[in-house]
């Protein structure tokens, strides 16, 4: 569904936690997006209390194309989204199961929200 990608497993982030994050309760996200050498990453990290997750996507060609060709050298516009559908295993199924879907349509809260 694109490249690059770089999704959790269920060990880093699920409902209840176990090691990983407690996707139930509060936690940080940032995304930097960072060029060295004129390539570019874009690094996600996901902490709660002393649990950080970091998830690094690139250097590829389709992050370069992006950077270059695209919307980011040009200037870009910040979108979330919260959606439900019985077909989004191709993003949620490790954590959720294959099949239909199976993961809560509960509310997600976005608070202390800002872009540094």
């Amino acid at each position: 569904w694109g490249d690059p990608e770089a999704k959790t497993q269920p060990h880093e982030f699920s409902q209840g936690g176990g090691q990983g994050i407690d996707g139930t309760k509060p936690f940080t996200f940032s995304q930097e997006f960072r060029l060295t050498n004129d390539q570019l990453q874009i690094i996600t990290t996901m902490t709660q209390g002393s649990t950080t997750v970091v998830k690094t996507m690139g250097p590829n060609a389709q992050l370069q194309a992006m950077y270059k060709e695209g919307s980011l050298e040009k200037g870009m516009v910040f979108v979330t989204g919260y959606w439900s559908a019985s077909d989004m295993n191709w993003l949620d199924g490790d954590e959720c199961g294959g099949g239909r879907e199976i993961c809560s349509n509960a509310p997600a809260k976005i608070s202390n929200f800002r872009i540094t």
